[in-house]
């Protein structure tokens, strides 16, 4: 990306639904120069036009995390049947403490159980499943190490609407496309386009939802992705958990009930950055008390849809 592409992203992040004419007066250039750079953009895959959302608010209030121990012999055919289950929004083959680790979203805990004796439970080949249930949530963002101007967090829901089937499908479409035509989302929520943008602005307004750009390619290549789970001292839980989101470093910090309550997302350049990490901060960190990895090996699934 050079620079004028950088700015172009920095204000599509701020709204990916800006019009081209709004974004044109903004960067000081032609719409024309615009609409291209952003078809450039999204056809690399450098971006994904997706819209973040606070999916408590939606109803799936239980955010699982899954660690799992798997046959060597089925590691292929285990992704793939993992890919299939519509509530996990991240898969990923690891090497570490566990062979998988996925994400879910749920309504109930019979929900969550269902899941695991049901999906994960047909699928041959899983020998252990571990859970650990998020509780709190301190920070995630979307961005690369490398371009640090991609850098979004996921919305906080405000309250003040009523969310209605109308909006639950309007958030579907605008996470798949959030630079869908009115008349496009009009079509297939089956409403009006002006009540489109009014249902728009103010589900945004309330913090609900953000139409946005996150980055596409990612790629695993020599950058270093990886999952640490740390136990601490009870006392020391949530300010080392608060320190961990002040590092550019981290992408995820969350609270787990599990006996490691700390869970972070790690991205660096290189597998030396990341040694760099570990050394000048996470060592250093008082009240650790034992450090889990799980390296990040193949994407397998990410997707940004509500249920």
């Amino acid at each position: 990306m050079d620079e004028l592409d950088q700015k172009l992203v920095v204000e599509l992040q701020k709204n990916s639904r800006q019009s081209n004419r709004h974004l044109s007066e903004i960067l000081e250039v032609d719409e024309a120069t615009v609409k291209r750079r952003i078809e450039n953009l999204v056809s690399s895959g450098d971006l994904i036009f997706t819209a973040l959302t606070d999916l408590k608010a939606l109803g799936y209030p239980i955010h699982c995390f899954c660690y799992l121990h798997v046959n060597h012999m089925k590691w292929k055919e285990i992704g793939n049947a993992l890919c299939q289950i519509p509530y996990i929004h991240f898969a990923c083959f690891c090497i570490g403490f566990a062979n998988f680790f996925i994400r879910g979203d749920f309504s109930s805990i019979e929900h969550l159980k269902n899941f695991i004796e049901n999906d994960l439970g047909k699928i041959a080949g899983i020998e252990s499943v571990d859970t650990a249930i998020e509780y709190e949530e301190l920070k995630r963002t979307y961005y690369r190490i490398e371009d640090p101007y991609l850098h979004i967090e996921t919305p906080h829901f405000l309250g003040g609407i009523i969310i209605n089937e109308i909006d639950r499908k309007l958030i579907s479409c605008l996470q798949i496309n959030s630079r869908a035509s009115l008349k496009e989302l009009a079509h297939f929520v089956g409403v009006s386009s002006v009540t489109v943008h009014r249902r728009i602005k103010e589900l945004t307004n309330s913090g609900l939802l953000q139409p946005t750009v996150i980055p596409g390619n990612i790629a695993y290549d020599s950058s270093m992705r990886c999952n640490i789970s740390i136990q601490t001292e009870p006392s020391e839980v949530r300010p080392i958990a608060e320190s961990l989101c002040t590092y550019p470093e981290t992408v995820y910090v969350g609270l787990l009930s599990s006996p490691n309550q700390v869970f972070v997302g790690v991205h660096t350049p290189s597998i030396q950055d990341f040694s760099n990490f570990m050394v000048d901060k996470i060592s250093k960190t008082k009240g650790i008390l034992k450090i889990e990895f799980l390296v990040h090996l193949n994407l397998l699934k990410r997707t940004f849809t509500s249920i």
